[in-house]
C-alpha cells in the first residue's frame, strides 16, 4: 500500500541530473586510481587474488561512471532511491535489466546494471577514500577482502538487526550506504557467457564469509532463489559516445 503523498512525490524522486546527491562519480581514469591497491604487498592469498582481479579491471580501461549511493526501493511499481525505505529485494536479474531499460537517461547517460569490473573499481575507490580519511591501507583492504563486518550490516556487525534488513540509507561509509545489508546483482562483462554476478553479502550472512569483495556467479537470469539481493545500477555513456 502506498500513500497519496508518496504518489505525488514520484516525479521528485526521479534522478534528472548527474549532480544529484544520490549519485557518486567513480573515475577509474584518474591518475594513480589503482596504484594503492596494485602496489600493496602481502602474502595473503585472498588479498593477492583481489589484487590480480584489480589488474584485470585496470586492463579493461573503464570510463567514468556514476553509481547510486544507496540501495533501491520500490514505490508504486517504480524503482526509487530514498532513505528510510525497505530495499527492493526478491527480483531476478532479468527484472532489473528490464527496469533499467525503462528508466529515462540522465544527461545522455543510460542506466545499466553495473558490471563486476565497475563494482571492483568502486571497491578500489572506497579503499582510496578510506586511506585519504586516515584509515591504514592494510586495514582498508582487509575490510574489503577478508572481513567486512565493520564496513556494513552483517549478522555479526555491531547493532545488527538479527537478520532483518535495515532501511535504505543506513551505515554511511565514505558516502556509500547499505553495504552488506543486501547482495548486489551485477551484469557480466563477458556477454557471451550469459550469466550474472552476485556481489557481497547481506544482513543474513557473516562479514567474514561474505565480504564486500565476494563474487558468486549465477546462471538463472529469470529466477533467483535467495531473496536478499538488489540491482546495482550505474549511469554510463551510451555506446559510441
Amino acid at each position: 500500500m502506498i500513500g497519496f503523498g508518496e504518489f505525488s512525490n514520484l516525479r521528485y524522486m526521479e534522478i534528472k541530473s548527474l549532480s544529484d546527491e544520490r549519485l557518486m562519480l567513480i573515475n577509474p581514469t584518474a591518475q594513480g586510481f589503482y596504484d594503492r591497491v596494485l602496489q600493496f604487498k602481502t602474502e595473503d592469498k585472498d588479498i593477492n587474488a583481489f589484487i590480480r582481479a584489480v589488474y584485470e579491471v585496470q586492463e579493461a580501461e573503464l570510463t567514468p561512471f556514476w553509481r547510486l549511493v544507496m540501495d533501491p526501493s520500490e514505490i508504486g511499481g517504480k524503482i526509487t532511491y530514498l532513505k528510510r525505505k525497505l530495499p527492493a529485494i526478491g527480483h531476478s536479474y532479468n527484472w532489473w535489466k528490464d527496469e533499467a531499460e525503462k528508466m529515462p537517461s540522465v544527461e545522455d547517460k543510460i542506466w545499466l546494471l553495473g558490471s563486476e569490473y565497475q563494482y571492483y573499481a568502486d571497491e578500489v575507490d572506497l579503499i582510496n577514500q578510506l586511506v585519504e580519511a586516515g584509515y591504514p591501507l592494510d586495514k582498508a583492504i582487509e575490510g574489503i577482502v577478508l572481513n567486512s563486518t565493520e564496513f556494513g550490516h552483517y549478522v555479526n556487525s555491531k547493532e545488527a538487526k538479527e537478520g532483518e534488513f535495515e532501511r535504505t540509507g543506513s551505515r554511511e561509509l565514505c558516502g556509500r550506504y547499505d553495504l552488506g545489508n543486501t547482495c548486489k546483482i551485477l551484469r557480466c562483462s563477458d556477454v557471451k557467457v550469459g550469466g550474472f554476478w552476485i556481489a557481497g553479502g547481506s544482513c543474513k550472512s557473516n562479514g567474514r564469509g561474505a565480504t564486500l569483495a565476494d563474487l558468486k556467479y549465477e546462471v538463472k537470469r529469470d529466477f533467483y532463489s535467495r531473496p536478499v539481493s538488489v540491482g546495482w545500477y550505474v549511469l554510463e555513456s551510451k555506446p559510441g559516445h
